[in-house]
């Protein structure tokens, strides 16, 4: 069913989260590849894309980091792109938790190619306020009026 929504939106790319499978795996079905990372042995968290067949030859590296973090290089015409898939431990999670996820994601931005075009996508996980002191980052417009834990963290990440 999903898959032939995406045949109907012409979808090239597309970033999963929550996927809830198990392992990493690379599956290849009649008109996509889907490449995903989950944890191991049970049914939680996972990030992943789905590939149409027709653009998976762009695709030269994937990378499974963590069940929340994976990152996909496609190579383009004038620029290659590292495509980074991710899914954040909600607010209430341990201060760890969320250390040790913007930690990893730090990593994998770093380890992407210098001169790629890196997205990020995904669930975050976030509220982003209007604080005029994250203006320069962020801009003015936003649903929420003050940033929470996850947002902040989100902010840090964008200005290093």
């Amino acid at each position: 069913m999903l898959l032939s929504q995406l045949d109907s939106y012409k979808m090239g790319f597309t970033a999963i989260q929550e996927t809830r499978w198990t392992g990493e795996r690379i599956i290849d079905k009649k008109n996509h590849t889907i490449f995903y990372s989950c944890v191991r042995k049970h049914h939680m968290f996972g990030t992943g894309f789905i590939v149409n067949k027709r653009i998976k030859h762009l695709v030269r590296d994937f990378k499974a980091k963590t069940p929340r973090i994976c990152t996909i290089h496609v190579g383009g015409l004038l620029f290659n792109y590292s495509l980074i898939c991710v899914h954040a431990p909600t607010e209430e999670k341990d201060d760890d938790e969320k250390h040790n996820f913007y930690e990893d994601l730090d990593q994998i931005y770093e380890e992407c190619q210098k001169r790629d075009v890196k997205i990020i996508i995904g669930d975050l996980n976030v509220k982003i306020g209007q604080e005029d002191m994250h203006r320069p980052i962020t801009g003015k417009y936003s649903l929420h009026t003050l940033s929470n834990d996850n947002g902040i963290r989100l902010i840090n990440f964008g200005m290093f």
